[in-house]
């Protein structure tokens, strides 16, 4: 899959759940830190989604300068979407899923996947780098 149709597929997932910040293909094929951040932000105020996951700090933006604490707080979403998923899946294979059937468990999976896949490329684009 390229890059293009990622962007598009990020842009509708997550497009869907929030209105701002917007998702401009400009932002979405190189996003900077600050933006996946206000991102999670907006996805967990809208839906309270990932409530919980970020400390006082962490839900801070301003807070988080370092190379290593943006790393940190981007692997701490990735690890989110893979448990998240992992539980999804599993709860579809052994049938136990009936309270979750809704239209929102699949939004909400391809949103923080979308979310994943901008997170590495923004890592992709940005290690080694100052932003």
């Amino acid at each position: 899959m390229d890059l293009d149709t990622l962007v598009a597929q990020s842009a509708d997932a997550v497009g869907a759940l929030i209105t701002k910040p917007k998702m401009a293909a400009k932002l979405l094929s190189k996003p900077p830190f600050r933006f996946l951040h206000d991102v999670v932000t907006a996805i967990t105020q809208t839906t309270g989604f990932g409530e919980g996951l970020m400390n006082a700090e962490e839900s801070d933006s301003n807070t988080i300068t370092e190379k290593n604490a943006k790393i940190a707080y981007l692997e701490k979403i990735i690890n989110f979407v893979g448990v998240c998923t992992v539980s999804i899946d599993l709860l579809n294979k052994t049938r136990l899923n009936v309270c979750l059937t809704c239209d929102w468990r699949s939004t909400m999976t391809h949103t923080y996947s979308a979310l994943t896949t901008l997170t590495f490329i923004h890592t992709s684009h940005h290690i080694g780098s100052s932003h």
